[in-house]
């Protein structure tokens, strides 16, 4: 259909391997059905003659009882990759190999993406000194070869008996290649080899680099070698500050304490969690927008987008929150706000419900972690300054940049510095530097034009009752700003 592969089933998928490793490389395809292999003699789709160079799109299937067993190098669903995209797909089964480059994806080159797949493979490699993967086997190292893993996850269990050279969760061996957005929830066992969650081996401190990663599995290795790690085992080189905002927390029975096995001085260390953090949502807003929870149901954060945003209300009892692509629900206790500059201030009004996909609000409530849980029928907002970051907004030339910060003037959006950037998810406002810009915008605690009038005159009438700012009468004083009287009032 429209010069793409329709396959939905083990035929139609054997099919295509053979069109492609006859030299039909550039042929796009996506599933229609999830893929059942049982008896299926497999023949990886690439090899070293004819690499795979189109899209594959597995459109949220699952491949199962694949079963493979090697008899050279390249191997996995798919053998060899040029400038491909692999993405949408779970696959299951077995992987059995003495050979190199094994994975979901045995070999990668050029600038091929490899994306949202979760793997349970189980993987057995003996003897072999190339590289494997629960996601990725390796690349060839070249300058050109810089493969980008993202949004992926292994659950399965790799076994590497012998000597080798680098075993790892999600990409086995790299040169420039990039890794980011993965979870390692699996079982790495091993003899001697370098071993690691995420990365077994990077050979240029110039590395894409691993960032925003998650290594929660279990890794037992029976060598004394230090080229082992929770998420790197080692690379070769100086310096490098493309290995960021990791995290780890090795289940029961691990015998790896590093995170990074080599050349640990040299890179953000990543950070040591606990099982509290990983279950209160916390770790999972530190990871970033490409993570999901849905407190007190999941233990940790997941790929899956059907399971909660998580937003963050700080000890000042204020936060903010953006999701980008999906409506959400309003936690108990938790009131969201659009913002309208006022010139002088910032006035709050309060929504109902739900957050509309796309509109960046404040959160007041008290402190800690909270779920946002997707749904639809969220209404739009109407007068709301506020705009969501994607990671990248900063103050420059044209705009002055404001985020959310509690300082000693108080709680309120401050001006940030060019050149750093509002973290992706929160809400930020800007204004034109040809406007009159001020340092910071408070919400307008003497400011009568930030309370509403229906707001004032409750509190008129009420000899003093306190509500919140969505006009509910409270008993008491509650983190953030209180209506009282006709005074704002922050605690």
């Amino acid at each position: 259909m429209n010069g793409v592969y329709q396959i939905g089933t083990a035929q139609d998928l054997a099919a295509f391997a053979t069109l492609v490793n006859g030299g039909t490389t550039a042929a796009n395809a996506v599933l229609t059905a999830d893929i059942d292999l049982s008896g299926k003699t497999w023949t990886p789709i690439g090899n070293s003659t004819n690499k795979y160079a189109g899209t594959f799109d597995g459109q949220g299937h699952a491949i199962i009882n694949f079963d493979y067993e090697a008899t050279g190098d390249n191997n996995g669903l798919f053998g060899y990759i040029n400038n491909a995209t692999i993405k949408n797909f779970s696959i299951s089964g077995i992987l059995t190999s003495g050979f190199s480059k094994n994975g979901v994806v045995g070999n990668v080159k050029g600038t091929s993406t490899v994306s949202r797949i979760h793997s349970s493979l189980t993987i057995n490699v003996a003897e072999c000194k190339g590289h494997t993967g629960g996601i990725v086997g390796g690349d060839e190292g070249a300058t050109t070869d810089k493969p980008v893993v993202e949004y992926c996850e292994y659950s399965g269990m790799l076994t590497h008996s012998g000597t080798g050279d680098c075993q790892a969760g999600i990409l086995g061996y790299t040169g420039y290649g990039t890794v980011r957005n993965c979870i390692f929830s699996g079982t790495i066992s091993g003899e001697s080899s370098r071993y690691a969650g995420i990365l077994g081996y990077c050979k240029q401190p110039s590395f894409g680099g691993v960032q925003n990663c998650l290594s929660i599995g279990k890794i037992f290795v029976s060598s004394d070698s230090n080229n082992k790690g929770a998420i790197i085992g080692t690379w070769n080189g100086d310096e490098t500050a493309n290995v960021k905002n990791n995290y780890y927390c090795l289940k029961e029975g691990s015998n790896i304490t590093r995170a990074i096995g080599g050349n640990t001085d040299n890179c953000e260390a990543p950070v040591n969690v606990t099982a509290d953090q990983l279950s209160s949502g916390e770790v999972a807003y530190k990871l970033g927008t490409a993570f999901y929870q849905t407190i007190g149901s999941d233990n940790y954060p997941v790929l899956n987008s059907t399971h909660g945003v998580v937003g963050k209300i700080a000890d000042c009892g204020y936060g903010t929150l953006y999701a980008a692509d999906t409506d959400v629900t309003i936690p108990s206790g938790i009131t969201a706000y659009a913002g309208k500059n006022n010139g002088t201030s910032i006035k709050l009004t309060a929504i109902a419900d739900k957050i509309k996909a796309g509109e960046a609000v404040v959160l007041v409530g008290d402190e800690g972690f909270y779920s946002f849980m997707p749904t639809t029928g969220a209404s739009d907002v109407e007068e709301n300054d506020l705009e969501g970051s994607d990671g990248t907004v900063t103050t420059d030339d044209s705009y002055i940049v404001y985020a959310l910060a509690n300082k000693t003037n108080g709680v309120g959006f401050y001006k940030v510095n060019a050149g750093v950037k509002v973290p992706a998810g929160r809400a930020y406002f800007k204004v034109s530097t040809g406007a009159s810009a001020k340092a910071f915008y408070l919400f307008g605690e003497d400011d009568a034009t930030s309370l509403s009038e229906e707001l004032r005159v409750k509190s008129e009438e009420s000899d003093a009752a306190i509500y919140n700012l969505s006009g509910q009468r409270i008993s008491k004083l509650q983190k953030g700003f209180n209506i009282v009287g006709d005074k704002k009032i922050l605690k």
